[in-house]
């Protein structure tokens, strides 16, 4: 009976260490335009730290962008970021293991003005 007991107190003190070592994910979204055609503008203006984001570009019954947006890393200069997301299309950027992407550091350039993304986000 004895070595029950000390085999379901050792089983209960790993439950709670794993409890406490793993942090519950916690997901977002929000939406984010750029009325210039000219300046890029940063997704979040404060640091934001997250595991992965998927940007989607606007498509859908209200407001739908008339072109392509672009999405760049750490980059306020126009025509300057790398990645094209046409309306209704999308673009997942997952950080590497055990670390994170800050969502200010992620500008979304445009070509017609008031185009933008859907943001989703795991921290």
């Amino acid at each position: 009976m004895k070595k029950l007991i000390v085999l379901l107190g050792v089983i209960a003190a790993l439950f709670a260490s794993n409890a406490d070592a793993q942090s519950p994910m916690a997901y977002g979204q929000f939406v984010t335009t750029n009325t210039s055609t000219t300046v890029p503008v940063q997704l979040v203006t404060t640091n934001l730290y997250v595991k992965s984001v998927t940007l989607i570009g606007k498509s859908f019954w209200q407001t739908t962008n008339a072109t392509s947006v672009h999405v760049g890393f750490g980059n306020s200069t126009n025509t300057r970021q790398g990645i094209s997301i046409d309306p209704g299309s999308y673009a997942t950027i997952t950080a590497p293991f055990q670390s994170v992407h800050n969502l200010s550091n992620i500008w979304l350039d445009v070509t017609t003005a008031n185009d933008g993304v859907i943001v989703i986000y795991e921290r």
